[in-house]
């Protein structure tokens, strides 16, 4: 028995309840039949036999702002080519060239032409792929378009609802049944004078997020025919291995079998960040089909005054005034030399530029944001070709052992001596791990001596009693750093603490009074990996040097030179500095030694418990530098790396180090070359 329902104080059945749903609902046949006899169906025959052709008619103004350049055109004839052939084709395309709006128009006009019935949109994530179902929504439901005229099928229940997409509608007296929700769009069920359904009716467009459900969809009994890929990595994705193969394994387990028995069509449209991220599976895969739309199909030839011109734009960007106006000597420079300038150079799109940013072409823009974000980063965003860095550093911990000097412990030139650096690294568990650093003209640097003080503070000790224990054990080191420096030819001129996590307020309340203790000049040092130092922080107390910044409170900063401080550094570039250091030949520029006749079995053990795998400069400038855990700690590392900081901090030394050449990385090699073309 059919279960029953209270509708109206009545106890009605379900089938009748569906009977006067359907009695209630608004019959559209005289407005859809007098919208069907109103189509221009010559425009729309021509404009379907292309989708270069259909964009121009239908969508500028709607999904695109401006009708597609000449090779905006080749994207979407290359787009129309894979929409019906049942293949896997990939479209490489730098930022602002368009990749978004020209999915969004291949996935209008396969539905509004009949050739699929069910396209699946997946983004980097669900946002993203709400607000391009908004931007289609948007261009079916506005009125009075070319495309609300030739395609009423589509466009008139939506605009007939009024926004209640739940309301029942009828044709020919069945019913509509259109749909609507954040992530899907459900177009209606329509018939033509036959009986026979139209192309159009009941098909779909979802939108889903890389990681959201993407398996087992179905709409009745349609699955999906035809998928757009649509950018699915972020930065932070192309940066980690791991999520890059779980986005990889997404596309090739989830989403290619999702057709079911049927044989699905994939169009992707990406940008490569880094040179072994998602796109570059892709393209080492040969079931994909790949063409690259650099940003910028060939540079200019006349670089002299590229170069002039950019003198120019770079004394303008020092200027404090932040006026629109800014850029007018440069600016004036370039519509002097306008066609010279512009002489052997053509872009994807020469109409992608804003007058009112101060450009008169597309370029001007492009090779300013060049300028602004770096060759590195310009040449995988905008090129398609980011530059291969990936090394390695060919270390151990016999190599380290060896480095050993003409010198005997706490022995000090007296000659050519520049900076005289002790650095501690705090483990309270275990140990203080110091080092005592002598950097000569010549730009070497000489360890004279190092020790493992055992503290052994216990981390369950209440705050205050932790504080005590920590602040006490660096008291005591001072007093004997302070005796060894008393007996040097050149005392200690520095002394730099960890003071990274728990060991913040303690060792920051030692610095600051540590010239009272024990006579010694300290600051504290936080180290940072490389892809979260900023060189620019409201609690900076000078200038950036060398990937060092001296930072302290707001309140301190009104203060000249008092109060707690500290050195913010980049610590993955001076834990490959010390292992350059060490690789490097004796005597040589940026050479690290120990003095002879110590054991330094420990030290070096733990100068390579971290192994540099590679490193990779990543698309906003950044370096990201992957290590593998080679050991338990790694603390003779970290104190030797703040001591090369400290002295780099000072100016008196430049970050980067002499080493042996850097071993290649082998790479994967590849039988068979998929299908790559370079427009």
């Amino acid at each position: 028995m059919a279960k029953k329902r209270i509708y109206e104080d009545h106890a009605l059945t379900q089938t009748e309840l569906n009977r006067r749903h359907n009695d209630n609902a608004a019959a559209i046949d005289t407005l859809m039949d007098e919208a069907l006899a109103a189509r221009n169906m010559r425009r729309r025959r021509k404009a379907e036999k292309s989708l270069a052709a259909w964009v121009k008619t239908y969508c500028i103004g709607l999904l695109l702002e401006d009708e597609p350049p000449p090779l905006g055109e080749k994207v979407l004839e290359q787009m129309h080519g894979a929409l019906s052939a049942r293949q896997n084709y990939c479209i490489l395309m730098g930022r602002g060239s368009g990749k978004t709006s020209y999915m969004e128009c291949a996935a209008l006009y396969a539905v509004a032409t009949g050739l699929q019935k069910f396209v699946v949109v997946v983004s980097a994530n669900q946002v993203a792929a709400n607000n391009i179902l908004s931007d289609i929504f948007r261009a079916v439901a506005e009125k009075d378009t070319p495309f609300a005229t030739d395609y009423p099928e589509i466009c008139l229940p939506f605009a007939l609802c009024n926004g209640s997409y739940h309301r029942k509608q009828t044709y020919k007296g069945k019913t509509v049944d259109i749909g609507k929700t954040a992530s899907q769009l459900v177009f209606g069920r329509l018939q033509d004078s036959k009986g026979k359904e139209l192309p159009t009716s009941g098909s779909l467009i979802a939108c889903r997020g890389v990681g959201s459900a993407i398996r087992g969809l179905k709409h009745g009994v349609l699955r999906p025919s035809l998928a757009l890929l649509d950018d699915l990595q972020t930065s932070e994705i192309a940066a980690n291995p791991q999520a890059v193969e779980k986005v990889w394994d997404t596309i090739r387990k989830d989403i290619m079998p999702m057709a079911g028995k049927n044989r699905l069509s994939i169009i992707q449209t990406a940008t490569q960040i880094l040179p072994e991220d998602l796109v570059a599976k892709v393209k080492a895969d040969k079931a994909w089909s790949t063409t690259i739309f650099p940003s910028v199909i060939s540079f200019p030839k006349n670089e002299n005054l590229w170069k002039e011109y950019f003198q120019l734009w770079d004394e303008e960007c020092l200027q404090e005034d932040i006026s629109t106006d800014k850029h007018t000597g440069s600016l004036k420079f370039y519509k002097d030399h306008f066609a010279e300038m512009n002489e052997g150079a053509e872009v994807f799109n020469p109409q992608r530029y804003s007058e009112a940013d101060g450009h008169i072409s597309a370029l001007q823009k492009l090779l300013e944001i060049q300028r602004t974000i770096g060759e590195a980063a310009f040449a995988a965003e905008y090129l398609q070709s980011p530059k291969e860095i990936t090394t390695s550093l060919p270390i151990t911990a016999s190599i380290v052992n060896a480095r050993v000097g003409d010198y005997s412990e706490l022995e000090v030139p007296t000659e050519n001596v520049r900076y005289v650096c002790a650095s501690t690294d705090l483990n309270p568990s275990k140990y203080y791990t110091t080092v005592i650093c002598v950097f000569m003209r010549d730009g070497t640097c000489r360890i004279v001596w190092h020790k493992f003080s055992q503290v052994r503070i216990r981390a369950n000790l209440t705050e205050a009693e932790y504080y005590k224990a920590v602040y006490e054990a660096l008291a005591a080191l001072g007093k004997e750093l302070k005796a060894i420096s008393d007996k040097l030819t050149h005392p200690i001129q520095g002394w730099a603490i960890d003071c990274n996590g728990a060991n913040w307020n303690p060792a920051l309340d030692f610095a600051r009074n540590s010239k009272q203790i024990c006579g010694l000049p300290c600051c504290g040092f936080v180290g940072k990996a490389s892809t979260q130092f900023r060189t620019r922080l409201q609690s900076r107390l000078k200038e950036s040097v060398n990937r060092t910044l001296l930072c302290g409170d707001k309140e301190e900063q009104t203060k000249s030179g008092t109060g707690r401080k500290w050195m913010y550094f980049d610590a993955d570039l001076y834990h490959e500095n010390v292992q350059k250091g060490f690789l490097a030949d004796i005597g040589n520029l940026g050479s690290i030694t120990w003095y002879k006749g110590g054991n330094h079995g420990k030290w070096a053990a733990q100068v390579v418990a971290e192994r540099l795998l590679y490193k990779r400069e990543r698309s906003d400038g950044t370096t990201d530098y992957r290590w593998k855990a080679n050991g338990p700690d790694h603390d003779a590392l970290d104190a030797i790396g703040q001591a090369l900081a400290a002295y780099a901090s000072l100016g008196l030394a430049t970050p980067t180090h002499v080493g042996k050449p850097i071993a290649k990385v082998a790479k994967r090699r590849i039988v068979r070359r998929p299908r790559i073309r370079i427009i």
